[in-house]
């Protein structure tokens, strides 16, 4: 329905109706009886200005983020809400977990390229044509069960919860129930018909011996049919396979954990995510991207013209991390 305006002195909340929300209103009986959610989120607030030593005293701690400037209220979900605030069970949790890219792996990891991640149809050529030009590491071919793809790990992000040693993530993640567990990849459904997620007997773990990590993750296709998070048109999810991350700290290891790993404590699961793309036309492309555009503007160099369609991929773990990614859809001319 909402969010909350800037409040440097008093708190005001400043309801907006969504669209459903305008249309329950003039139905039924009222208001009241209508609208039984809503979502709050705080992507703009940097917690990190939080002063327990302020100068004035503790009441002052809190004053930098009071007087931070806040979006104005959204009626559809979309990336100002990429934070949403969420009610748990339990009332002792010390640390959230969160979801991370990982790029360090290259037999598996793609890499974004000036932070967009580069997916090239399946048409024979383009993929090869791209890989010429800015790098096999940064092209992520659509529909690939065995290769690279999207690796993306959860966990707890911060040193200070431990090492991220087995016991840590006993006490942190799985006494908690933030393992590994599903997770919700929500796309474009006029752009994507399959969601590749890691198939049966996949695994990611650094047990070979000394720290050495062993990686399987083949890829199956799932189609997109459950209702998007966010509630956007043309957007719907599909739910894949989450892997046990079994990346864990060993005092008398060779190769260190942070050498495959991006967590920096307890690591709760791992995926590897590739896409489907639909058939799309030359008219696609002009409305949804742009039908022709040069190597020279993409990337400084090159002589292939290319079409190209972004897009914004959400990604949900039933863990609670998140990560939205942005998919560049680009196929050679």
């Amino acid at each position: 329905m909402a969010s909350i305006l800037d409040n440097s002195g008093d708190i005001i909340v400043y309801a907006t109706l969504t669209t459903v929300g305008r249309r329950r209103a003039t139905t039924g009986t009222g208001i009241g009886n209508q609208i039984t959610k809503f979502c709050l989120f705080d992507d703009e607030i940097d917690y990190g200005l939080y002063d327990k030593n302020h100068a004035s005293g503790t009441a002052y701690s809190d004053l930098e983020i009071m007087q931070t400037p806040i979006f104005q209220p959204a009626t559809v979900m979309s990336s100002i809400g990429k934070y949403g605030l969420m009610t748990r069970a339990q009332n002792n949790l010390l640390y959230m977990v969160q979801a991370k890219p990982n790029e360090l792996i290259p037999q598996q990891s793609v890499r974004p390229y000036k932070g967009i991640y580069y997916l090239a149809v399946n048409d024979g050529t383009s993929g090869q044509a791209l890989k010429t030009i800015i790098g096999e590491q940064y092209v992520l071919d659509a529909g690939l069960q065995n290769g690279l793809g999207i690796l993306i790990e959860t966990g707890i992000d911060d040193t200070t919860a431990g090492n991220g040693d087995r016991q840590t993530k006993q006490r942190d993640i799985l006494a908690n129930g933030l393992g590994g567990g599903a997770c919700s990849v929500a796309v474009a459904t006029n752009l994507f018909s399959q969601v590749l997620g890691p198939a049966r007997g996949s695994y990611f773990n650094n047990n070979g011996g000394n720290g050495r990590p062993q990686i399987n993750l083949p890829l199956t296709p799932v189609s997109p049919t459950g209702p998007d998070y966010g509630g956007r048109t043309n957007y719907a999810a599909a739910n894949i396979r989450v892997v046990d991350n079994q990346m864990v700290y060993r005092e008398n290891d060779n190769e260190n954990v942070d050498q495959n790993s991006v967590i920096a404590s307890a690591r709760a699961g791992a995926v590897k995510i590739n896409f489907q793309v639909r058939s799309l036309a030359d008219v696609d492309y002009s409305q949804y991207g742009r039908a022709v555009v040069t190597s020279t503007e993409l990337f400084g160099t090159g002589t292939p013209s290319w079409k190209i369609i972004d897009t914004m991929v959400s990604i949900r773990f039933s863990n609670g991390a998140q990560e939205d990614v942005p998919v560049r859809i680009i196929k050679q001319i």
